[in-house]
């Protein structure tokens, strides 16, 4: 038998009942049209996207002092204009030089001006930021100031006209990389430039060719150049000279024993130079006799005697050579012709002493062949030695003049108080003086060997 609620009671329970079965039912239907509709879900919120700020930078390692130097580079991932600034450490801190603003995306250039005319070295960055907050910071880069570089220039003080001047030197303190090198030459009071090489070595040479072919002197340097940096060497001077040269005297025709001599002019030279006279013997160039002078470029004369067979008729070939450490210069050759034409036909046969006024020569000849050949020297206007053919009547090794007591050394008298002998002032003073009719002879050892081979009776003939 079934319990019985109170009535008020039962019904509450009734209708809370029947709520329930509702409510489930109402959920049931909800469940199968949710899984009938298809519906498009609302996307996440995200926060705006913040900048990315980078700046690169380029700049020396190295430079002059004095010279300006830049860095450079470019902004990227900033918003609207960027302020970019160099820094330096100085002191234990960065301390910014001059900004410059630069939009986005652009490129910048800064002067690094601390240190400029310091050697030394300094750390440098670069710094950019925009105004909404992004900034940016380069890496550290070391800058060095070396001291300004030089160059040295040296070339050959004096060049024959038409041979090339090379100026050669050494490079200093020039940063590792090309150099380009200019040979300039003073015009007008300006440098002018010539030529020019590219060297990466310490050293150079460059050519400097201006008016080759004029005998005038001109100054010259070398200028240095690397990048911005300029400098100069100090000047020198090249002067043109003749090309080295010897000329000779032009083929002659001399009596037997006649003195002559190889002269001309040597050029190109400057001190000290050998000159030899040579022949030509079996093909080849032999020395007979040499001596040294000095000399200047523009032409020094000289005189050699050609001794060389000349007592003997035939013709010899001869030239001149000039020697200064390896440089020989020969000069064309000339030829001497010997001949007994213009020795008077007395002085021809026996043994005769020849004395010829023209030439102002004694010659000892014995059966026309020349034996000795000395200077000689004759008397004043007022006693002139007589000419004529004379014989030697008389010898006096150590004569002394009655008439004016003046020594007479190996006399040999052939017309009264005329002689042949030495003369201490014919030695001394040459063709100056005179005698008193005497024919003086100046070669001491010479007339002393003659007077020992003269013979009383022997001939002597004087003329002009």
């Amino acid at each position: 038998m079934e319990a019985q609620m109170p009535g008020a009671l039962g019904r509450w329970a009734k209708r809370l009942t029947v709520g329930l079965i509702s409510g489930a039912l109402l959920a049931t239907s909800a469940s199968f049209a949710a899984a009938d509709t298809t519906t498009t879900p609302t996307p996440p919120q995200t926060a705006p996207a913040v900048a990315v700020g980078n700046v690169t930078i380029s700049m020396p390692t190295a430079q002059y002092v004095g010279v300006k130097s830049y860095a450079t580079g470019k902004v990227s991932g900033f918003t609207g204009q960027v302020t970019v600034k160099a820094q330096v450490y100085v002191d234990g801190a960065w301390k910014s030089g001059t900004p410059v603003t630069v939009a986005e995306g652009g490129t910048y250039k800064l002067l690094l001006s601390t240190g400029t005319h310091t050697k030394g070295s300094w750390k440098w960055r670069v710094t950019a930021s925009d105004t909404a907050g992004t900034t940016a910071t380069t890496d550290t880069h070391t800058l060095k100031r070396v001291a300004t570089p030089s160059v040295t220039a040296s070339t050959t003080r004096y060049r024959a006209v038409g041979s090339t001047v090379k100026l050669t030197g050494k490079l200093k303190g020039f940063l590792p990389g090309k150099v380009t090198v200019e040979s300039q030459v003073r015009v007008n009071g300006a440098w002018k430039t010539l030529s020019k090489t590219t060297t990466s070595s310490t050293s150079y040479s460059v050519s400097a060719q201006y008016k080759t072919g004029t005998l005038a002197t001109n100054k010259f340097r070398v200028r240095a150049t690397q990048g911005s940096t300029s400098v100069g060497s100090d000047s020198v001077k090249v002067t043109r000279v003749p090309k080295k040269s010897a000329s000779i005297n032009k083929d002659r025709v001399k009596l037997l024993g006649a003195s002559t001599y190889a002269t001309g002019t040597v050029k190109g030279y400057t001190g000290k130079v050998t000159v030899a006279a040579q022949v030509r013997s079996n093909g080849k160039w032999v020395t007979k006799t040499k001596k040294t002078i000095s000399v200047k470029y523009n032409g020094t004369k000289y005189s050699l005697p050609l001794t060389y067979k000349e007592d003997h008729t035939g013709t010899v070939k001869w030239r001149v050579l000039v020697t200064q450490g390896s440089s020989r210069t020969g000069s064309s050759s000339m030829k001497i012709t010997r001949t007994l034409k213009g020795i008077d036909s007395r002085c021809l046969t026996g043994r005769v002493l020849c004395i010829s006024k023209d030439d102002r020569k004694l010659r000892w000849m014995i059966d026309g062949k020349i034996v000795t050949t000395l200077d000689a020297r004759f008397g004043a206007s007022s006693s002139p030695t007589r000419n004529g053919s004379f014989t030697v009547f008389r010898k006096s090794r150590d004569h002394v003049s009655s008439i004016y007591g003046s020594s007479m050394p190996f006399a040999m008298f052939f017309s009264g108080g005329q002689a042949v002998h030495y003369s201490a002032d014919f030695a001394a003073r040459g063709y100056a003086g005179a005698s008193h009719g005497c024919v003086n002879i100046r070669d001491y050892a010479a007339i002393r060997s003659l007077f020992d081979k003269v013979r009383l009776g022997d001939k002597v003939v004087v003329y002009n």
